[in-house]
């Protein structure tokens, strides 16, 4: 989260950096200085080095969800007949699985 919040200081909003200024005021401390940070983050976990680096990876929004979106579609025309009768009118959005054993040397007499 120190990447994070390193983000925050270069490009925070209104709203935001209002009540953090508040907060600082009440606690009598000085005001803090806005602008962007640069913060290494490393860990001895690869999987926190990953987590970290992708809560920090630049994104451009509207191209994420455009392309989300289109493998969706994509996807749903691939395989919406396996899950539908009429995959247009009725598409199946949720599905829960589930299977049942019984194993024959355990199951009482």
């Amino acid at each position: 989260m120190t990447g994070v919040a390193a983000q925050l200081c270069g490009a925070i909003d209104t709203s935001s950096r209002v009540e953090v200024e508040a907060e600082w005021k009440t606690s009598h401390r000085q005001k803090p200085e806005w602008g962007a940070r640069y913060a290494i983050l490393c860990d001895l976990s690869p999987v926190a080095t990953t987590i970290a680096a992708n809560y920090n990876l630049p994104l451009d929004v509207a191209e994420f969800e455009k392309t989300a979106l289109e493998l969706i579609e994509s996807s749903r025309q691939v395989t919406g007949h396996l899950y539908s009768s009429d995959p247009t009118k009725h598409p199946l959005n949720y599905a829960v699985w589930s299977q049942i054993f019984n194993c024959p040397s355990a199951a009482p007499d």
